[in-house]
């Protein structure tokens, strides 16, 4: 039976682990625990210490210097050492309030005793290895090789959507291996193209093609893939309402309706980009899709890290949204904190100003961003404004960032 998906402990996920990649069956794990585990195994925000710094209050609570430590370990790395702490009982602690309590290290005092005689030996080596990221892409290849082993896709080729809709969707591997994301070329306005439509929110936007539904950001649609025929191709995006499905070309869908080009005048049309911040024109001409967008200067982030950087100023990291997962982006440095959000992060509990401070940035602040060109710093991200109006769904793909600022993350 499947464990249940409320409340997932430490020692469920690293029993899972453990199994994985031969021994652990496909009846014995959830889709939720599959997807729990790997945000886990991906996850970038961990220990907010340096390992030195980890070390020394250890030291200072064991009542020993470090010199001791380093004695008794005999070169055994610290991840090892932690464990020692800990027996051979079996935890009720979730995995959430494991991470928590590593991510909020920096704001606890005399937190690495209790923390260890909290956990069984198996989970405290698990949670140390990857609160140190210590030899951590070994643990993380063996849910790889499971994903292979279960989807019958090759390994380290395909998205993780793509191996769980093979796995808990029964979509067919030869369909995802056949199939490929078609990028939407940005469209030269300078001449009449040859058919158009509107989409109010271009990041919502969905391609069907042989039996295939991906999102614009190329990750599979497991909505809508079981209601495809095989031989449908076109592109599927929500009305303006919000009540249903529109596609561009003159054929059946089961959960969509046809769309007619517009009619107006190409000049007269454009209008429409001024009332949609994520609005843009679905573009067909000579057989290829293109894609026109408003604002291509000006993305919305969310802001996940802050680090005291000294004399430089202040260190973000920028997250934007791939597949609706907040990922780590790019970072920015701000010589000085704008009022607006010093506040912001007051408001949050956060005190930047101590020199070398590092705080994650809990909940969703998002961020207006500018990418703009000067010629000291040559073309870059700039802090633009709060927006705290704004939440998760509002923050901008990934695709958008990389389709401004290059796929290396920076601009030519």
């Amino acid at each position: 039976m499947k464990k249940s998906d409320t409340m997932v402990t430490l020692a469920r996920v690293t029993e899972l682990i453990s199994l994985m990649p031969n021994k652990l069956l496909l009846k014995d794990i959830s889709e939720k625990e599959c997807r729990i585990i790997w945000d886990f195994l991906n996850s970038y925000s961990r220990l907010s210490i340096s390992s030195h710094m980890l070390k020394i209050n250890f030291a200072k609570e064991l009542g020993v210097f470090v010199n001791d430590i380093d004695d008794v370990a005999e070169g055994k790395p610290l991840c090892e050492i932690l464990t020692w702490e800990s027996d051979e009982q079996t935890t009720i602690i979730t995995l959430k309030e494991a991470v928590s309590v590593i991510r909020n290290a920096y704001n606890n005092e005399n937190w690495i005793l209790p923390f260890c005689h909290s956990l069984g030996v198996k989970e405290a080596e698990l949670i140390w290895r990857w609160a140190l990221d210590y030899r951590w892409s070994s643990i993380r290849n063996r849910m790889l090789k499971w994903l292979k082993k279960h989807s019958q896709l090759e390994y380290g080729k395909y998205t993780f959507e793509e191996y769980m809709n093979v796995i808990f969707y029964n979509i067919s591997p030869a369909k995802i291996v056949k199939s490929s994301s078609v990028k939407l070329q940005t469209w030269d306005n300078t001449v009449t193209p040859s058919k158009w439509w509107f989409i109010t929110d271009c990041s919502k936007m969905i391609h069907v093609c042989e039996g295939v539904a991906r999102n614009r950001n190329g990750t599979l649609n497991a909505k809508y893939m079981p209601l495809l025929n095989g031989d449908e191709e076109c592109w599927v995006w929500e009305n303006p309402l919000g009540t249903g499905m529109w596609h561009n070309e003159d054929i059946e869908l089961s959960f969509s309706n046809y769309k007619e080009p517009i009619t107006h005048e190409w000049h007269e049309s454009q209008i429409l980009l001024q009332s949609y911040a994520k609005g843009g024109f679905l573009i067909t001409d000579e057989n290829n899709y293109y894609l026109l967008t408003n604002g291509t200067n000006t993305l919305y982030g969310q802001l996940l890290s802050v680090r005291n950087v000294g004399k430089k100023g202040y260190e973000f990291v920028i997250g934007f949204s791939d597949g609706g997962e907040i990922v780590d982006a790019t970072t920015i440095i701000m010589e000085k904190l704008p009022f607006d959000l010093e506040v912001a992060l007051k408001r949050k509990g956060l005190n930047v100003k101590a020199r070398l401070a590092f705080h994650i940035i809990e909940g969703c602040l998002v961020v207006k961003l500018n990418h703009t060109w000067s010629p000291t710093d040559g073309w870059h991200l700039c802090f633009v404004d709060i927006e705290d109006d704004m939440g998760i769904d509002d923050i901008d793909d990934i695709t958008d960032y990389y389709a401004i600022v290059g796929d290396d993350g920076e601009s030519d």
